[in-house]
């Protein structure tokens, strides 16, 4: 039988978030959610996909509202040394009975806006995979995110599991309900609106994310984890096979990140990375395996000098001048670029914090755009080259949309060529001066 939310809201007027939350958790079976349909097994596996890009064998491991276990008890058995934070007694009680032989899983009954029982900088990975959709108050938002990133090691992965707002709208209220249900979860001039009368609460995707715009983290990605798959379930002619849904489940992963897409899929993730000390003060907007890609920055502005004035190792390969730069030329560069909001990025190795180079599209017309890249003499040969183009061009392709990237370089810049040939440019003319190549 469907749970009769407007009874329960009758039932529960006028209790507190946590007396909601327990009651509603204590009438239905949380432990089967994940493996009882389809939209269920496919956030269960993309989600599995997106924790083991992270969490490794032996990696100190925190799932906070980590219900009945399905997660926890699975990373433990991978040898993952798990601590698990659940609210609902109920839930807690099943968790420690199906994980009585694991011992590498302790549990502890808590909220997630007061871990108090946890230390600082303690956890490679943490999971809040359940908590923001039943935090209402601004206040208890922020202090969940802080909380999470308070017990996060420096240089530790976050996956925050949030709800698409119109999701919720396309999965529940097309059934003869639709005026409810924007009443419900809008204001009359459409922003989203949080209570803890809704029980599970709904966000517009740049809503969440600005969740984080003052937190000492790095956005990695967001992404989907069910697609549209809940509202089409309930056709009546739905069918996807076992052999389907592993080719669906496989092809989704290709899809999950997106943008297009992310608001009309229920369950996503904002995956984040919390900063080490050096990175504090440097705004990252992407990464790949061992790069920080950051805003330019003036705290950077000695490294920046030191790269343009290494004429015979870096400026004579990128068109530069036999010139010195002073710094007060290179702040005001860092300045200009910020103002134009110019799609130019300071690359950290993540590992050290130390400075790798920049990376630009010094050339930006409509759908296309030019690269540029320049890499310090103390961070050649290491691989960064070949690193950081494929990423630069995914960031171009996928989060700006552009249609073509193209570049040149020095004829006698051989090293170069070789790099972008690998990293899958082709040449498509040259000069005396030039070598022009593009991505195919």
């Amino acid at each position: 039988m469907p749970f009769d939310f407007e009874e329960f809201n009758k039932q529960y007027s006028g209790r507190s978030r946590k007396e909601i939350v327990s009651g509603f958790y204590q009438q239905i079976d949380e432990d089967a959610r994940l493996g009882k349909n389809r939209h269920g097994q496919l956030e269960y596996r993309t989600t599995m996909n997106y924790i083991h890009r992270f969490a490794k064998p032996g990696a100190k491991v925190l799932e906070i509202g980590a219900g009945t276990g399905r997660y926890s008890i699975a990373l433990a058995g991978e040898g993952m040394e798990v601590t698990a934070v659940e609210l609902v007694e109920k839930n807690l009680a099943v968790l420690r009975e199906k994980s009585r032989s694991l011992d590498t899983l302790r549990s502890f009954q808590g909220d997630a806006t007061d871990l108090n029982m946890l230390q600082d900088d303690s956890f490679d990975v943490t999971l809040v995979l359940g908590p923001m959709y039943h935090l209402y108050e601004p206040e208890e938002v922020q202090r969940a995110i802080d909380e999470a990133v308070r017990v996060t090691k420096p240089g530790g992965v976050l996956l925050f599991a949030f709800i698409s707002v119109y999701a919720v709208m396309y999965a529940n209220y097309f059934y003869g309900n639709w005026a409810a249900g924007q009443e419900e979860n809008f204001t009359e001039d459409g922003k989203v609106k949080h209570f803890k009368e809704q029980l599970f609460t709904g966000y517009d995707v740049a809503e969440f994310e600005a969740l984080f715009t003052d937190k000492i983290v790095d956005r990695i990605t967001t992404a989907g984890t069910d697609g549209l798959l809940e509202p089409i379930e309930k056709r009546p002619d739905f069918c996807l096979s076992d052999e389907d849904f592993d080719a669906f489940a496989a092809w989704y992963l290709n899809i999950a990140e997106k943008r297009e897409l992310l608001g009309a899929t229920n369950h996503l993730l904002y995956i984040c990375r919390k900063r080490k000390a050096a990175e504090k003060q440097v705004k990252q907007i992407f990464e790949s395996d061992r790069i920080s890609f950051t805003e330019v920055s003036e705290l950077l502005v000695q490294d920046y000098l030191t790269m343009v004035n290494d004429y015979e190792n870096v400026n004579r390969f990128i068109g530069g001048l036999h010139k010195t730069f002073t710094e007060e030329q290179e702040r005001r560069w860092v300045q200009k670029k910020l103002a134009e909001k110019a799609v130019v990025f300071s690359m950290l190795e993540k590992e050290s914090g130390r400075f790798i180079g920049n990376i630009e599209l010094v050339d930006l017309s409509g759908s296309e755009g030019e690269l540029g890249i320049a890499i310090t003499a103390e961070m050649q040969n290491k691989g960064y080259g070949t690193e950081a183009v494929p990423a630069m061009v995914r960031y171009c392709l996928q989060e700006l949309g552009l249609a073509r990237v193209f570049l040149r370089t020095n004829p006698a810049n051989a090293r170069a060529i070789h790099v972008y040939e690998k990293c899958g440019f082709r040449e498509y003319g040259r000069t005396d001066q030039h070598v022009y190549m593009e991505f195919v």
